[in-house]
């Protein structure tokens, strides 16, 4: 039994010996094997490829095109082969919306991702509050942003420009006409209990009342002191005395009925003024008297307001305000608004004949009403010239600060002057109303 296993083995060895003599000799870095489009067949030598290495008896397989990289994370492969040392991940191997936020680092809470203010250009990092705001816009008068600094305290309000300002009279008590005044305590939708000789008046705001104590009797006596007159036009025809106004033509012009369908509900009484054949001629009402004595002393808190719709532009001039002529002459001493034959309206003041004029109020066509209203400060220091549209939209402001005439001798009128230059009788302006009140309380 042992000599035949014997015998079996050493047949085995022989064969296997027999079979690599058929093979023949190989050359060395080969391999035994059939190429991949050699088909069923005998065994071929192999050629080791690329990276691909004998050492004695093993095959060894080496790296790729470049070295190792450096650091941690992904090896970065283009085309199939390594990219170069410390090549890693680049913003391009990644796709779009694949980073999540729970894969960036953790951040403190209360803090916002960002670029602090003179940091300068660099990695975003985790602003604080104080850091966040002073990157955003300040709320201005042209930007949204945050509310500005307030400067503290309990009374500063925030304007429509950005700026905190205290509101008019913060800190005083409301007074009435200058006169009596009323107790922070009382604004409060209660009636109050008035002080002896005092009444309970009520002022209602969009639905919710305040309500306060004044002296009506002192009230009354301040209106005393104000004076004013206004003439509406109720009645038509050529009236010589006409309030405190004297109705006079001026060489030879008329005072008529107006163009018809020019009144209406808004204007009940309107007279026309015409030219006659004679140049600068036309009609004024002013306080001046027939021989035009100027008798009104400048002394601030004058208002002159006049509504009027002109009928033609061609050769007229027209002034009305606080003036002392009656032709077709400027004004000696006065505050008055002046419209050309051109219709762009200007205010002038007059000292003694020195006239310093605004610029363009606005330029006014025909047949439109507009609202004329001129105003001296309390302390006749600005004269304020505004000209409104029948829907009460201004359509333009000037203010002159010079020359207005307050000292003695200096003294003016108010009234309205038209006059053409032309010698073709022309309808020249209708008028609705002239006024003139002082708005401040006078100490006599």
């Amino acid at each position: 039994m042992v000599f035949y296993v014997r015998n079996q083995f050493a047949l085995f060895a022989k064969t296997i010996r027999a079979l690599q003599a058929s093979f023949g000799n190989l050359n060395q870095n080969k391999l035994l094997g059939r190429g991949a489009s050699s088909g069923f067949g005998p065994s071929e030598e192999i050629t080791l490829g690329t990276n691909l290495s004998l050492s004695g008896t093993t095959l060894n397989a080496s790296g790729g095109g470049g070295s190792t990289p450096t650091g941690t994370g992904f090896r970065h492969i283009t085309g199939g082969v390594e990219d170069g040392a410390s090549k890693l991940v680049d913003t391009a191997d990644i796709n779009n919306n694949q980073v999540t936020n729970a894969i960036l680092a953790d951040m403190a809470q209360s803090t916002i991702k960002g670029r602090a203010i003179s940091a300068g250009t660099g990695d975003p990092t985790d602003l604080t509050a104080t850091q966040a705001t002073a990157v955003l816009d300040v709320f201005n008068s042209t930007l949204k942003g945050l509310v500005p600094l307030s400067g503290g305290g309990t009374v500063n309000f925030l304007r429509a420009d950005g700026t905190f300002n205290v509101p008019p009279g913060a800190g005083s008590a409301l007074s009435v006409n200058g006169g009596s005044t009323i107790p922070t305590a009382d604004l409060d939708n209660a009636t109050p209990v008035p002080a002896s000789g005092n009444s309970n008046i009520i002022w209602q705001n969009s639905g919710a009342d305040i309500s306060g104590a004044v002296n009506l009797a002192n009230l009354l006596l301040k209106y005393q002191y104000k004076s004013g007159f206004i003439e509406d036009f109720i009645s038509s025809g050529n009236i010589t005395q006409r309030g405190c106004w004297t109705s006079e033509a001026v060489a030879s012009g008329t005072f008529i009925v107006p163009s018809a369908g020019i009144i209406d509900g808004n204007h009940p009484g309107v007279m026309k003024i015409r030219s006659s054949t004679t140049t600068n001629s036309g009609w004024r009402f002013t306080s001046l008297g027939a021989s035009g004595v100027a008798t009104l002393r400048i002394g601030g808190g004058e208002t002159f307001i006049c509504i009027f719709n002109i009928v033609t532009l061609a050769n007229l001039t027209i002034r009305f305000g606080f003036i002392d002529t009656i032709s077709a002459t400027d004004a000696v001493d006065g505050c008055y608004i002046e419209i050309p034959s051109t219709g762009a309206a200007v205010g002038k003041n007059s000292q003694n004949s020195t006239r310093t004029a605004s610029s363009t109020i606005a330029t006014l066509s025909v047949a439109t009403w507009y609202t004329a209203i001129i105003q001296v400060n309390d302390a006749a220091t600005s004269v304020q010239f505004t000209i409104f549209d029948a829907s009460g939209t201004q359509l333009g402001t000037q203010a002159v600060a010079t020359n207005i005439p307050t000292a003695s001798g200096r003294e003016t009128g108010t009234g309205f002057v038209a006059t053409n230059v032309g010698v073709v009788a022309t309808d020249l302006v209708h008028i609705d109303l002239i006024g003139a009140i002082w708005t401040k309380a006078l100490v006599r």
